[in-house]
Order: C-alpha cells, then structure tokens, then sequence
C-alpha cells in the first residue's frame, strides 16, 4: 500500500515538474515576444525621428529662404519708394521750367522797360539782383519770393526740419492758395506729417491733395501715401481700399506698382 501511494507520489512530482518546465517555456517565448515587439517599436521610433529631423531641417531651410526674400523685398521697396520721390521731384522741376518758358514768352511778346527811375527793378532790387538797401523789407509775395520760400521748405524737409518745413508748407496753402506752388505744397506737407508719423495730419493732407487737385500732378504719390496712412493707424481695411482704388484708377504706373508691392508686403495679396 505504501508503494502504491509512494509511486503516485513520484508522478504527481513528476507531472507538476512537467508543468512546471512548460510554463517556464511560456514565459521565456513571452519574453522573446516582447523583446521582439521592443525592438521592432525603437526602429520605428528611430526612423520616426529621422524623418521628424529631416523635415525639421527643411523647414528650416524654408525659414532661411523667405528671409532672404524677405530682406530683398524690403530693399526692392525701399528703392522704390526713392524712386517715387524722385518723380515727384522731377515733376517739380517740369512744372519750374513751364513756368519759365511762360515768363520767357511773355518777355518776348510784350516787351518793357523793367528798371525804375531810381534804377531798381520793380520789385525793389537793383539790376544786378541785390537788395536796394535804402528800400524797406517787404512781404513775401507771389513770383519769386514765394518760389524761394518753398524751394527752403523743401530743403528742411529734406534735412529733416519737419517742424520749419511744415510751418512754411502751411503759410503756402494758408495764405496763398491760388499761387502755382499750392498744390505742392499740399502734398510735401502731407509728406512731412508722414516722416513725423503724424498719420492723423498726414491723412487730411494727403485726402486734400486728392479732393482738391484731383487731375494734379501729385494725386497718385497722394492716394500711395494715404494708402500707407491708413495702414500705419491700423485702418487696415480703408488702406487696402485706397490702394486697390490707386491701382485700379491709374494702372501701370509707378506708384500702382509700388501699391501692389505694399500690399504683398503687408500679407493683403499673394
């Protein structure tokens, strides 16, 4: 009887060390498994992070590229809006000299003796262009005095005396509204509120050069700078509207090219 129950003894030891072996086989093919699946996950992960640097990298190079491209618009427009200005001095220029051949032909058709008894000219100076000392100061009157005093705001304005030159653009549209330079002078004090950033004074400057001399020379730098105006005081719709109606109304011109290239600029067109 002991035999018998020592023999199933042995074979219950023997088949629970059986058991015993197969689920150690199990856990070790487990553990292969998920070493398997581990390795299988840090390739992925690796070629992931590959791919992640690679397109990292050629954003980066996008970044590079648009700044530069960046950088050469701002150039292109900065050379354009000194081109602008050029033009508008030439215009003034071409305006001077119409005035000059006028005065020239009126000379010729209508000749007079210009030189007083005493031997001054009739605005008081002698024949050579000095200044008759023994004849009083007078005011500044249309024709050449007036010409000189906005040929000097012109030049504060270039040298940056924006306060001296705005004081005489003032005087000149004030006080002499029906002169030849009026109109000039409208604009260029509309430029020098500009380059004091003064947008407020810029803009009913600029808007009166447009309503008032709409057919003048300075309508289109006018609406451009409007335009720029309303973009500076955050009116982002009204400037996008200015400039649209500047390129629709005067296409191909300088300023319409220079209004497109604005509103690229500022992310309002492709």
């Amino acid at each position: 009887m002991f035999q018998r129950i020592l023999l199933l003894a042995i074979a219950a030891l023997m088949f629970v060390a059986c058991g015993g072996e197969e689920e150690r086989l199990k856990i070790q093919r487990d553990i292969a498994d998920l070493r398997e699946q581990i390795y299988a996950l840090e390739a992925k992960q690796s070629k992931s992070q590959e791919e992640i640097n690679k397109l990292l990298e050629e954003l980066r190079k996008q970044v590079a590229d648009r700044s530069s491209q960046a950088e050469v618009q701002d150039q292109l427009f900065s050379v354009k809006d000194s081109l602008a200005t050029y033009e508008a001095r030439i215009n003034d220029l071409e305006f001077k000299l119409t005035q000059i051949r006028r005065a020239s032909t009126d000379v010729v058709t209508n000749p007079v003796n210009p030189v007083n008894p005493d031997g001054t000219m009739p605005n008081g100076t002698l024949p050579d262009g000095s200044v008759d000392p023994s004849q009083p100061a007078g005011e500044v009157v249309p024709g050449e005095d007036l010409e000189a005093v906005f040929n000097q705001a012109r030049l504060d304005l270039d040298r940056g005396k924006f306060d001296v030159a705005i004081d005489a653009f003032k005087e000149i549209t004030e006080q002499f509204s029906a002169s030849p330079f009026a109109e000039s002078a409208q604009y260029y004090l509309g430029r020098a509120y500009f380059d004091k950033k003064q947008w407020a004074d810029a803009i009913t400057s600029f808007d009166t050069v447009i309503t008032k001399y709409g057919g003048g020379t300075y309508v289109r730098q006018a609406m451009y700078y409007l335009g720029q105006c309303y973009y500076y005081r955050n009116s982002h719709s009204k400037a996008i509207l200015q400039l649209q109606e500047l390129i629709e109304k005067h296409p191909g011109t300088q300023e319409s090219e220079l209004a497109k290239q604005f509103l690229k600029r500022a992310g309002y067109q492709k």
